[in-house]
């Protein structure tokens, strides 16, 4: 596999959309073959305590995780489900039998058990699915009070919104296969469509939000899915719980290992890869890239420190950019950055840094109207053993960053 869509893959982490599929796979053999024992499994257990159960685990996660990595995302995430799971107890329990206000019918089981080909359950279904997309689009991070207030009116809406649709549009109890799966499978498509396109730069949510869509788009293409919903809304809770689970850890290790201005790893990564206990798959042949900004304190003493911080942000973005796929960027210390390079020859590293030392100074850094310039001292160093002997070659290469500022800066020194 090339190794730029291994990294897309390992950063998507796809295994939540495969793993749910051959979930699916599982459930579906499981109830063409047993459909009669495992609905009769279901009614002799205590549903409402299954549901509640794993809604407050999905609610409790997210609520407990908010204030701790301030993902936006997980949070609102935990709102649709719980709701979803409070309308689902709904139809279940059926504790509006009969009531309605100002011609509006709380009794949802009437609506969802009774409507032409399982519409209520379906209605419920895509309303999920939508929302399911509205938070892959959600940005990943807001304002605390302003995300907890969000997720609070999703939550209300939700519910809410459920009860009205099933009394305003009766037009839709006839043909519903055809709208139903139509409106399911383009949901689905863009939910997958717009998770490519908001992965994050190192870990990912939208996987996990895909993995709901595709069981949320596999239930509404049953005629009638009320019993195969209530077997599949527990473990919707499971999976996006551990989907949780899995993003907190990495959302942890970004925090560890990330520089928070220059969105690249860390001196303590950097280490890490020099003792070989990283996770970072270093070949034989390995150049080694120390990069230094030319006159950066002539920068922050002429547009201030704000400025340079926004040249330190652009220059690192550029440089990771250009190193991609092979290279590992690191910030080593102040204004200096460096990258390991996999798997290339000492031409084609040298190439590579003349790329990246090229791209930086045509590029045009602004702040408060100012048109800033930047150019870079790069020196390298190459070695066909892997990591043996490493820290030689960094010594070597900021040897090699000292004789390119020496030699006139804006150079690159092999």
């Amino acid at each position: 596999m090339n190794q730029k869509y291994e990294e897309t893959f390992k950063k998507y982490r796809a295994e939540f959309v495969i793993g749910t599929l051959l979930l699916l796979a599982v459930f579906h053999s499981a109830w063409y073959l047993y459909s009669t024992q495992m609905s009769a499994y279901m009614k002799s257990l205590n549903y409402n305590l299954v549901i509640v159960s794993a809604g407050a685990l999905v609610i409790i996660t997210a609520l407990f995780s908010y204030p701790r990595i301030y993902k936006f995302k997980m949070l609102l995430s935990g709102a649709v489900v719980s709701s979803f799971f409070i309308n689902l107890l709904l139809v279940y329990n059926r504790p509006f039998n009969g009531l309605k206000i100002m011609d509006i019918s709380l009794d949802l089981y009437e609506k969802a058990g009774n409507l032409p080909e399982g519409f209520g359950i379906k209605l419920m279904l895509l309303l999920l699915a939508l929302n399911l997309l509205l938070v892959i689009i959600a940005t990943a991070t807001t304002g605390f009070a302003a995300g907890r207030a969000w997720a609070g009116f999703v939550f209300v809406f939700n519910i809410a919104a459920y009860v009205l649709l099933l009394n305003i549009f009766p037009v839709f109890e006839k043909d519903t296969d055809s709208y139903f799966g139509t409106f399911s499978l383009l949901i689905l498509v863009l939910s997958m469509i717009f998770s490519f396109l908001t992965i994050e730069e190192e870990h990912n949510f939208g996987s996990v939000l895909v993995s709901l869509a595709v069981m949320v788009f596999y239930l509404n293409m049953h005629p009638d899915p009320y019993e195969k919903t209530l077997m599949l809304a527990p473990m919707m809770g499971i999976v996006l719980f551990l989907g949780m689970l899995a993003h907190w850890i990495s959302c942890l290790f970004h925090m560890a290992n990330y520089d928070p201005l220059l969105k690249i790893y860390n001196r303590q990564y950097m280490e890490g890869i020099v003792k070989g206990v990283a996770d970072a798959k270093i070949g034989n042949n390995l150049a080694v890239m120390m990069i230094d900004i030319d006159h950066f304190k002539k920068i922050n003493d002429t547009y201030g420190h704000a400025a340079g911080d926004v040249v330190l942000n652009r220059v690192a973005f550029i440089i990771r950019e250009t190193a991609l796929p092979e290279g590992i960027v690191c910030r080593y210390g102040g204004e200096e950055i460096i990258v390991f390079l996999r798997d290339k020859s000492e031409t084609e590293a040298q190439r590579r840094a003349e790329k990246i030392r090229t791209n930086v100074k045509k590029a045009v850094f602004i702040y408060k109207g100012s048109r800033i310039k930047a150019t870079l001292s790069i020196g390298v160093a190459f070695s066909n053993e892997g990591l043996n002997g490493i820290s030689g070659r960094i010594k070597q290469a900021d040897e090699n960053v000292y004789k390119a500022k020496k030699a006139g800066r804006d150079r690159v020194v092999f």
